[in-house]
């Protein structure tokens, strides 16, 4: 009976590895049908926003009102469409750029299930236009998902100095161009392939370090923050007030209040 226990695991990690390599294959060559699951509302806006969500969720409800209380349009991609893993994201977006991205705009991405835009549409783009780079990207207090490129960044004189790919904005075609320029698979994480984009072309990108546009909660104490009576978050240590909040942390429970 012994014997059978090494046999047994040795199966079950090679049955792993072997479906492992069967799905990444798989993904690998699976054509997206993205394009024919958008929801795109008629606008003549400056700033256009995105998202990636395969199905409808409460918190995907709230993303929408959101933006609707915001005036700002809000296209939704891949929704009832297969979720492979966050390289969906970068894939998706830049199969909507080029198909539908020829009129030059200012895109805002964001995640689907834990972002909530509180900020109007002329203070984003004034915001957005102060940093005098093509691309903007929220910044948080930890780099993720490889600790090693934090040394790239440490002469940024913020706790938020590294790049969140959750929310993240731009001109259309610079973000068009960037995203032509990551070679990501679906099931490969989309946060890895952007921070290393960012680290290869710092005169195109810029961190959110002050949080001006951009609110990330990850490691994010209560009394960092305070709400103000009209639901803007009030950042204390840069005395800002961001436009965009996504609760990827434990202090995501500001969401409820806010929305």
């Amino acid at each position: 009976m012994i014997f059978y226990v090494p046999i047994f695991l040795v199966s079950l990690i090679a049955g792993f590895f072997l479906g492992k390599r069967i799905y990444r294959k798989k993904y690998k060559q699976e054509v997206s049908n993205v394009l024919n699951c958008l929801f795109i509302p008629k606008t003549g806006s400056n700033l256009v926003a995105y998202t990636v969500a395969t199905h409808k969720t409460p918190e995907l409800e709230r993303l929408i009102n959101s933006f609707k209380k915001s005036n700002i349009p809000l296209v939704v991609l891949g929704f009832g469409c297969k979720w492979q893993g966050f390289g969906n994201k970068l894939l998706w977006f830049k199969e909507h750029l080029e198909k539908y991205g020829e009129n030059n705009h200012i895109a805002l991405f964001v995640d689907a299930y834990d972002v909530l835009c509180i900020g109007q549409e002329q203070e984003i783009i004034k915001k957005f236009v102060s940093f005098k780079k093509p691309i903007v990207f929220s910044g948080e207090k930890g780099c993720h998902p490889d600790t090693s490129l934090a040394k790239h960044f440490d002469h940024i004189n913020s706790p938020f100095k590294y790049p969140n790919s959750g929310t993240y904005m731009g001109y259309s075609k610079n973000i068009l161009e960037m995203l032509k320029n990551i070679s990501v698979k679906p099931h490969e994480d989309d946060q890895l392939f952007a921070t290393k984009y960012i680290i290869k072309n710092p005169l195109l990108c810029a961190i959110d370090k002050k949080c001006q546009i951009f609110l990330t909660l990850y490691n994010v104490d209560k009394s960092e923050l305070s709400i103000e009576k009209k639901l803007r978050v009030f950042v204390k240590k840069f005395k800002a007030r961001p436009c965009v909040i996504h609760g990827n942390g434990p202090s995501k429970s500001i969401l409820d209040k806010l929305f």
